[in-house]
């Protein structure tokens, strides 16, 4: 890397961390009336039970059940309660959950 390089990653890197929302072990422990960011939501879907957590984008690791708030499906899960279902279109084509209890 250049130095040039270098600096705008560092001006990337302190925009992220001006922009960024803390939240407390406290706050990420209590049960959620909806999803939300920080949240674990356990779905069902035709690929059987699986649990998410809802991180920010700079935090997704989707093969480890971690999902952006941007991502569709974290875009479709923001702001559901229990029961409720959402459809995604995914690239194995359109998915049905059902939020089954948010964390």
């Amino acid at each position: 890397m250049t130095i040039k390089n270098n600096e705008g990653k560092i001006m990337e890197l302190e925009d992220t961390i001006r922009q960024a929302d803390i939240i407390s072990e406290s706050a990420a422990s209590h049960r959620h009336a909806a999803v939300e960011v920080g949240a674990q939501v356990k779905t069902e879907s035709k690929f059987g039970v699986q649990q998410f957590t809802i991180v920010g984008s700079l935090e997704a690791d989707p093969a480890q059940g971690f999902i952006s708030d941007e991502s569709p499906l974290g875009r479709a899960f923001m702001g559901r309660k229990n029961g409720e279902e959402v459809e995604v279109d995914t690239p194995k084509g359109k998915v049905r959950y059902k939020i089954l209890e948010i964390l």
